[in-house]
């Protein structure tokens, strides 16, 4: 595919700047640069038919290796802890790779945005998530061997990147659990998903092919374009509508190699990107997708992951106190070295 910044022409004719299309929606993502969110968060994980089983019959060998060590240095205590342990996994296990298993969460998220943002394409400079996590266990016990008693907290700022794990309700306790430095870059990327205004990625303008078409009646493009200079193994499509101003509805991305999934050209979609529901916010003039759409897919077409988000309520550049972001590990231990608890935390701020 050989893709190059030309002029096209739309349903009625008329010469369309591709270069300004793509100006106005990569302008666009410059127009939030702080804000907090409150979105519900569906994420399924369909298990492959080739997989199923797989995990639990790994944890067995596992743990039949494990009895074979205790016997042979007579720790009857560990063999009885194994048989426990072993007994839980066979009857919550294959759970995980039921249709009906899915993860529900609440999340509450406060962000900024780098000031770099517009030149580099890198969203999140700032950002505190607070995840309330609901899933569809059949039983209290199954909720306790999934989530293993924690909830967490993701603090990531300018100079230090660190993960907080809270209790969950099983641990009675306000008290933080524990604290790392640790970036999560899925996590990072995700929020700029949640946050931001599509597509996720600024489109490289000297590198792309525009092609008008209609979507269902409505006039609007397909911008195709290679996100790594010099490197066509990955293929992204963003699907646009005219409108009064151009609005992404859809992305796609694509990796060339061989695949029974491929098409002529040997490309085949890795991750679908989905926009609906779009709502005007009078303060940036811009109408904004409350609903967002991740699908993931394996090379022969399986569908392995799928999130959605819904925003409920959003709130943008309303700005923040100087140093609001400013959390490091330090931070969440008292005088007598003992962690706080988020209370004590919060009184600090």
């Amino acid at each position: 595919m050989d893709l190059g910044v030309q002029r096209v022409r739309n349903s009625e004719g008329d010469i369309v700047d591709t270069n300004s299309v793509i100006s106005l929606i990569n302008s666009s993502k410059t127009l939030i640069q702080n804000g907090e969110i409150s979105c519900l968060f569906f994420q399924q994980f369909p298990t492959h038919p080739d997989e199923k089983g797989k995990r639990l019959r790994e944890i067995v060998a596992f743990r039949e290796q494990e009895l074979q060590n205790a016997h042979e240095k007579g720790d009857r205590t560990f063999r009885q802890n194994i048989l426990r342990n072993l007994e839980k996994e066979k009857k919550y296990e294959p759970f995980r790779d039921s249709t009906e298993y899915f993860q529900f969460v609440e999340i509450f998220l406060i962000f900024q945005m780098r000031p770099d943002y517009a030149i580099t394409g890198n969203s999140i400079d700032s950002v505190m998530s607070c995840i309330d996590r609901y899933e569809n266990f059949p039983s209290l016990e199954h909720r306790r061997y999934f989530i293993n008693g924690y909830e967490y907290l993701f603090l990531n700022n300018a100079t230090e990147q660190i993960t907080v794990s809270r209790g969950s309700q099983f641990s009675n306790t306000e008290n933080v659990a524990g604290v790392e430095r640790k970036y999560e870059e899925e996590i990072i990327d995700e929020v700029g998903y949640i946050a931001g205004i599509p597509p996720s990625r600024f489109i490289l303008e000297n590198e792309a092919n525009v092609e008008a078409t209609e979507f269902s009646g409505e006039k609007g493009f397909i911008i195709s374009y290679y996100p790594r200079i010099d490197d066509k193994s990955v293929l992204t499509k963003v699907f646009v509508r005219s409108l009064p101003s151009p609005q992404v509805f859809r992305e796609e991305y694509y990796y060339k190699s061989e695949s029974p999934n491929a098409n002529s050209e040997g490309y085949w979609l890795t991750v679908r990107l989905k926009y609906s529901d779009f709502e005007m916010v009078n303060d940036l003039n811009f109408a904004v997708p409350k609903v967002r759409l991740i699908e993931e897919f394996e090379s022969d077409g399986w569908l392995r992951r799928r999130n959605i988000y819904v925003l409920k309520e959003m709130n943008f550049n309303i700005g923040f106190p100087e140093g609001f972001f400013d959390l490091h590990v330090n931070d969440f231990d008292n005088d007598k070295g003992n962690r706080k608890n988020f209370i004590e935390i919060g009184k600090s701020k």
